[in-house]
């Protein structure tokens, strides 16, 4: 009798695009319906006279990014990278945090966001003179350098409000939407109101907030188009 050999797939190499096209057709549409036989309908809800007076936004999800998603950052080890961070951000002295820290996780959080509440009403003084001097400076055609520089710290103070405000609800969005749905910074921006360096910034952060804890950093994809000696 012949024998058959059963050979296994060859690895993927690295984190490669999706191909867009492999089902093509396939994806839901804003109006649809479909029939499962005895089980009745399924739809969207959504009606063609509502979807035409309705919007659409679409986020691509990134085909390759220079580090890998860390394996914390997809499981429940995540809630203590983000509780680790805030708690840093809010009590930046060592012996403050490390007290704050020996609390339970949950009570470690709303502490966290209180103190960070508290510091939203200096942040909104300091963005609002800011504005005024951007507008001034602007409307007497004043040095550029300054008014991007302006821009800058306006964006930078702006993502610090929405953070202090909202730390927690803000924090966890980010976390989810880059590290579990593969979106790009800009779409997290655009989905939290934070600006896309602020976002990197707080990726960053995270990350090293994990490795306080023990965890692993993230590895860096192999690059591209560089030949092995």
């Amino acid at each position: 009798m012949a024998t058959v050999q059963l050979c296994p797939p060859m690895p993927a190499k690295g984190v490669e695009p999706f191909d867009a096209h492999a089902f093509a057709g396939r994806k839901s549409q804003p109006v649809e319906a479909t029939y499962h036989g005895a089980a009745g309908w399924t739809s969207t809800g959504i009606d063609f006279p509502s979807y035409g007076s309705m919007s659409t936004r679409t986020h691509k999800q990134r085909g390759r990014r220079r580090l890998q998603t860390p394996p914390w950052a997809l499981t429940s080890d995540l809630r203590l990278v983000i509780t680790e961070y805030l708690v840093q951000r809010a009590f930046p002295g060592k012996h403050t945090s490390a007290a704050v820290r020996t609390l339970p996780l949950l009570d470690q959080v709303q502490l966290a966001d209180a103190e960070l509440r508290k510091r939203a009403p200096a942040l909104e003084t300091r963005i609002d003179k800011l504005c005024s001097e951007f507008v001034e400076l602007k409307n007497a055609g004043g040095d550029p350098a300054r008014l991007a520089v302006l821009e800058r710290q306006i964006e930078n103070l702006d993502s610090s409000i929405i953070i202090s405000q909202h730390a927690l609800q803000t924090v966890g969005a980010v976390a989810y939407l880059f590290w579990r749905t593969d979106v790009d910074s800009p779409s997290c921006a655009e989905a939290t109101g934070v600006h896309s360096p602020a976002v990197r910034q707080l990726i960053f952060r995270l990350c090293r907030a994990a490795e306080r804890l023990g965890f692993s950093a993230p590895i860096r994809n192999p690059r591209r188009g560089v030949r092995k000696p």
